[in-house]
């Protein structure tokens, strides 16, 4: 019972701050007037449940180009009342989210996440294949832990930019560390090293 009052006061925190951002987006009739601009503040969608970890990366750079990202307020363990909370704040922001981009914004989006998916699992492929990532993740797997890819779009529609990061410790540092910053090209199928300096994940 204690867990759960708790994650209903962590979730009524999140609508107060949501609201405070709601009320900056609308005009004096309460109708969403959206004027897509570079600083254009992010929608916010609730979630609950444990996602896979690669699947949310992936579905949350797609979800920044529809102008939202999704916040889990709880885990596998929930209230009706939490679940009928979340619903309720959700179904404001999908109607937003339908006034943007039309009624049939969730099939889009979820069929421009499937894509990116597939691009992803392309560009990992390829850079596994690259010697030094198969020592760093040999390396990482002696200490219980495994190098992870963050692939994010390029400068052209065919290169990625692509992060290999594990937690861990180093320098006595526990934190999520970046091993290699690096440039996948598609067309040409080659993996070119651009930071190889042991930095912390932003």
């Amino acid at each position: 019972m204690k867990k759960n009052n708790i994650n209903m006061k962590r979730l009524i925190v999140i609508m107060i701050a949501l609201t405070v951002g709601i009320n900056t987006r609308t005009n004096g009739n309460n109708k969403f007037i959206h004027t897509p601009t570079p600083t254009d503040s992010l929608l916010t969608i609730l979630t609950y449940g444990l996602p896979l970890f690669d699947e949310y990366n992936s579905r949350e750079t797609v979800a920044r180009k529809f102008g939202f990202r999704t916040i889990a307020v709880a885990g596998c363990v929930v209230t009706q009342e939490l679940i009928d909370s979340v619903k309720k704040e959700n179904k404001w922001v999908y109607q937003q989210l339908a006034r943007r981009w039309g009624p049939n914004w969730e099939t889009n989006y979820e069929q421009q996440a499937r894509q990116w998916a597939a691009e992803q699992e392309k560009v990992a492929a390829l850079v596994r294949k690259q010697s030094f990532i198969q020592a760093k993740d040999k390396a990482l797997n002696s200490d219980y832990t495994t190098l992870r890819l963050q692939i994010l779009p390029g400068t052209s529609h065919h290169t990625y930019q692509v992060k290999a990061y594990a937690w861990g410790k180093e320098n006595g540092k526990e934190a999520t560390w970046v091993y290699f910053t690096l440039k996948a090209d598609m067309n040409t199928h080659t993996v070119t090293v651009l930071n190889d300096q042991l930095t912390a994940m932003d």
